[in-house]
């Protein structure tokens, strides 16, 4: 949901439901969703549907050719998405099972079989012959609809949208004719297009608009080349919409630079709206290509990461650690240049859930990347739950589990961007714990325990924004 893939217009079928809850919830929020599980509904219909769900299934399947046989199942299945989500290995998870058969049993004598990122990957690769795109620690989507898998990764690192998220206004521009024109009684057809193309950064193709609103433009009598043109010259606002190509160009470089991990899609398989953005913003698709590979290329060369990352440091999208480390908050990185959008996107091929991450962490100098998860980052003094570190050179992902730590994040401050909502509070109370003179803050500061510690001897309390 959070994607945009599942909606009232889609139907959801739960492979291993379970007693059923999310089916419920789902079903109570008006989508067209059903489950089968062999335990607690053996006797539901097992149907296909836009959306499976194949959840925390595959390691419970003690017989390996049992859930070789549930994922291609749930696979065939499936006509556009097939989520699948496993246990990934934890040291508390594994603290007190016991090694069995390819898994471990644990404390209550159930079968668990763990799944890293990267052996997920390759299981549903090899089970499914399909490229996986991680989303999280151990969730996949498994797209059968091309088109959809296109458009998702297309979306998934905009910094725009393609549909209009600002109310543009009514837009009325005076006349010097005392007798309206059917432009003038087009009006409110005509700020819908302007809204379009200025959403698009270009002009629109008529394949790209619905039947409907093609429909209205021929009851007017107005062509839609007449049309656009009327909007460029009259209602278009015209730096809103160089903002808006040169942003879109960025994002699609970007989409294009990524596809290059994967075999090039023809033209022709390509949605209408991604054929339209080549023509207006290339001219042809090996254009994009060719700016796409010098992008991806671009971020093998640690100067120009390096001059990137001082640029946003100026800019105050984060802050430059010791050791040419630039960490920074997840809000600012559709703000960051390009080239460092791209260095961050390239991790999520190799794990997923980039968006999720509350700090990100470029290493300039060893090509790595870190993700960290905190259990609330809007307090004062959030307390990391997880780091993930993705090795860009040897592809390796490394994930660690802090919750039975407990470490703030000081100087929260300096990793927001100067546009965040609590921007403000924030650099008031680092500057106030800046005058504890008994801890360095230079680096990671005190462990909780011990600043928890100094503030309940001075009857010290940290108060959440508002």
């Amino acid at each position: 949901m959070r994607y945009g893939l599942l909606s009232e217009d889609t139907s959801f079928f739960d492979y291993g439901c379970g007693r059923g809850d999310d089916i419920d919830t789902l079903n109570s929020g008006n989508i067209s969703a059903s489950g089968w599980d062999p335990h607690y509904a053996p006797e539901n219909k097992v149907s296909s549907a836009d959306i499976v769900n194949l959840g925390y299934v595959l390691n419970v399947i003690e017989d390996q050719s049992e859930r070789l046989e549930a994922l291609k199942r749930a696979w065939k299945l499936t006509q556009k998405v097939l989520s699948v989500a496993v246990m990934t290995p934890s040291a508390a998870a594994l603290e007190n099972a016991r090694p069995y058969k390819d898994g471990f049993l644990t404390s209550r004598a159930t079968f668990q079989k763990y799944y890293s990122q990267h052996q997920l990957n390759e299981y549903i690769q090899e089970t499914l012959n399909v490229d996986p795109i991680p989303v999280a620690p151990g969730i996949f989507f498994v797209f059968k609809d091309d088109i959809l898998k296109q458009t998702f990764l297309i979306t998934r690192f905009d910094q725009t949208s393609y549909k209009t998220t600002v109310a543009r206004g009514v837009r009325e521009k005076a006349t010097k004719k005392s007798t309206p024109t059917k432009l003038d009684r087009a009006k409110d057809l005509l700020n819908e297009l302007t809204e379009e193309i200025e959403s698009l950064g270009r002009i629109v193709n008529g394949r790209e608009l619905s039947r409907e609103f093609s429909d209205a433009l021929k009851a007017e009598r107005i062509a839609l080349n007449t049309a656009q043109i009327h909007c460029l010259e009259n209602l278009v606002d015209k730096a809103e919409l160089e903002r808006t190509s040169e942003a879109r160009r960025a994002d699609l470089t970007l989409y294009f630079a990524l596809e290059l991990f994967n075999a090039r899609k023809a033209y022709r398989e390509l949605p209408i709206k991604l054929q339209q953005d080549l023509k207006s913003f290339w001219g042809s698709y090996a254009n994009a290509q060719i700016e796409a590979r010098n992008l991806l290329f671009s971020i093998g060369s640690q100067e120009k990461i390096l001059e990137a990352v001082e640029a946003a440091s100026a800019d105050g999208l984060g802050y430059m650690l010791p050791e040419n480390q630039f960490q920074f908050h997840i809000s600012a990185l559709a703000q960051l240049p390009l080239i460092l959008r791209c260095y961050v996107a390239c991790g999520s091929v190799l794990y997923g859930e980039i968006e999720t991450a509350d700090i990100i962490k470029l290493h300039v100098d060893t090509a790595k990347l870190s993700l960290q998860f905190f259990e609330n980052f809007d307090d004062p003094l959030p307390i990391m739950l997880r780091g993930v570190k993705i090795d860009r050179r040897s592809q390796r992902v490394r994930v660690f589990d802090y919750s039975e730590d407990k470490n703030y994040l000081f100087m929260k401050s300096l990793f927001l961007p100067e546009d965040h909502p609590f921007y403000q509070a924030q650099t008031t109370l680092d500057k106030q714990i800046l005058k504890i003179s008994e801890f360095d803050f230079s680096l990671y500061g005190p462990d909780a325990k011990t600043f928890d510690n100094f503030l309940t001897d001075r009857n010290l309390l940290f108060q959440t924004f508002n």
